[in-house]
């Protein structure tokens, strides 16, 4: 796909019904053509679930997604090198009810973002989170996301060289969980929490 005025034409006569959007790898398309597109839309009501995964998308693409998606509860963001932190506020700004985040593979989206999505008054129900291979990632920051979302959390993936949690974050991790990605965690050196 390399057409933003066509994207945005398809987007437009449905923008009120989507309910799902994928646009994978769709790199050609510029992160203001992307913007525009989102902005002349200006409302997906419906749509729960939009996967952006390795386009090039900016801070001001995640702050039109917040503004334009006020029901998201799925974001897949993989390899999104470019977005950071604020970002991630953009799109957690927008009030969107997150169940599902995919940030994985994006190198200036670090513990801050995960602190934020820990504190989001509106994201009460996350159960999936891909946080693996992107920025400083540490137990302050990690464990009250843990603490806030015990009951709901089923799948983690928070590894990656850059990621420093510790044992506190396994003993931490919820009851329920039932995929846990620690790859390439290197300052954990006992595992003996996961077998309680």
């Amino acid at each position: 796909l390399r057409d933003n005025a066509g994207l945005g034409a398809l987007l437009a006569g449905c923008a009120r019904s989507l309910e799902f959007a994928s646009f994978v790898g769709c790199c050609s398309l510029s992160p203001a053509g992307i913007n525009s597109v989102l902005r002349e839309a200006c409302c997906f009501p419906a749509l729960r679930t939009l996967i952006l995964g390795g386009c090039r998308l900016e801070d001001s693409t995640c702050s039109a997604i917040g503004q334009t998606c006020p029901r998201l509860m799925s974001l897949d963001l993989w390899n999104c090198a470019r977005i950071t932190d604020a970002g991630l506020k953009g799109v957690l700004s927008g009030g969107a009810p997150l169940e599902k985040l995919n940030v994985r593979e994006c190198p200036k989206v670090a513990g801050p973002s995960v602190l934020m999505l820990a504190l989001s008054a509106h994201v009460v129900a996350l159960h999936t989170l891909d946080i693996a291979f992107t920025g400083n990632l540490d137990d302050a920051q990690l464990l009250p996301l843990l603490q806030r979302h015990c009951r709901s959390l089923r799948c983690l993936h928070c590894g990656g060289p850059r990621c420093s949690i510790t044992e506190a974050s396994l003993r931490a991790l919820p009851p329920f969980l039932t995929t846990l990605d620690i790859a390439e965690c290197a300052d954990i050196h006992d595992f003996a929490p996961l077998a309680g």
